[in-house]
């Protein structure tokens, strides 16, 4: 678990682990430079669990130094990743430890609920299908998991984990998320919940390169299918998806532009112009030929001159 200034949250946070139906667990923290009472509540719970270990560095800036850390030190079998200001239900590990062990999965998923700080529920993303029975291909979690329809928060073998740890640019968890799911020879389900927590504070709230970043991500994702030989249906909804997220983003980039850091705006324009002509030479192939007759026309339309793509998305923002 990596922690940082999440003093607020972190006592509920491990109380829910301490919960557990299920007793053979082992709690990893990395405190990553926090400056609030965070480590004093982590000491407090290692003081009286031996199962929970704490470890200090200096505040990294991004979340998958000290889960890698973590991963490191991790000892046993599988591996899940609590977010220190997230939550779970008493029955969560043990639902999820006798999935894998009844089907030999590499990865079991429970709900995932959006809980906001006043305690309602605003999201949740439950089995494939509502259908705690089912069993998915490697190819297929990657599939459902490209627009959310299942997630990866859940689990894990060991292995896969250490094998492919999260990318430490800060803005490719996702990417490596989609890796795993690849490793997997099954992904099962389970009941039990995940809560996560959805708070003002949160870093992924806040304005910066992660907004714009996801566009980079769609590209290397793309790539993926396209290496691992993805039916070219997966494809074409993926396009279609990373259109308009471009569309999205650089609508955002013209709103929040005044914000944003001379240097910040450099690396943005950069971002969409790369991703631009990626999907200007996908129109151009017709990967997306499966598309209705008048979205291939405004798409092309749209993708037929960078300089009219801009000004679309300017006017748009602003007008």
């Amino acid at each position: 678990m990596a922690v940082f200034n999440t003093e607020m949250y972190l006592r509920k946070c491990i109380q829910s682990l301490i919960d557990q139906t299920f007793s053979q667990w082992e709690l990893i923290c990395i405190n990553d430079g926090s400056t609030d009472g965070s480590l004093l509540v982590l000491n407090e719970f290692a003081d009286k669990d031996p199962r929970i270990q704490v470890y200090s560095q200096p505040n990294s800036g991004r979340h998958a130094v000290p889960f890698n850390k973590a991963v490191e030190l991790a000892k046993g079998e599988f591996i899940f990743s609590l977010d220190s200001d997230d939550y779970i239900s008493t029955d969560f590990l043990e639902n999820a430890y006798n999935r894998i062990i009844e089907t030999n999965a590499d990865l079991c998923l429970p709900e995932l609920l959006f809980i906001q700080v006043d305690g309602k529920e605003s999201h949740r993303i439950g089995p494939y299908n509502n259908d705690y029975d089912i069993i998915l291909s490697n190819k297929k979690a990657v599939e459902l998991s490209l627009d959310w329809q299942i997630h990866g928060v859940g689990l894990w073998r060991a292995s896969i984990i250490k094998e492919i740890k999260s990318d430490e640019d800060g803005f490719s968890v996702e990417y490596s998320a989609r890796l795993r799911f690849l490793k997997c020879n099954k992904v099962v389900f389970s009941k039990g919940q995940y809560y996560y927590l959805q708070h003002p504070n949160a870093t992924t709230k806040k304005l910066g390169l992660r907004q714009f970043y996801y566009i980079e991500l769609d590209y290397k994702l793309v790539r993926l299918l396209r290496d691992n030989q993805f039916d070219n249906s997966v494809l074409v909804n993926f396009e279609w998806q990373r259109i308009a997220r471009l569309i999205q983003t650089a609508r955002l980039y013209y709103s929040k532009k005044q914000l944003l850091s001379k240097e910040n705006i450099k690396t943005i324009k950069l971002l969409i112009k790369k991703s631009y002509n990626d999907i200007y030479i996908s129109l151009c192939k017709e990967k997306l030929n499966e598309l209705s007759l008048k979205k291939k026309l405004r798409y092309k339309a749209l993708f037929l001159n960078f300089q009219i793509f801009k000004l679309y998305c300017y006017f748009k923002t602003n007008y």
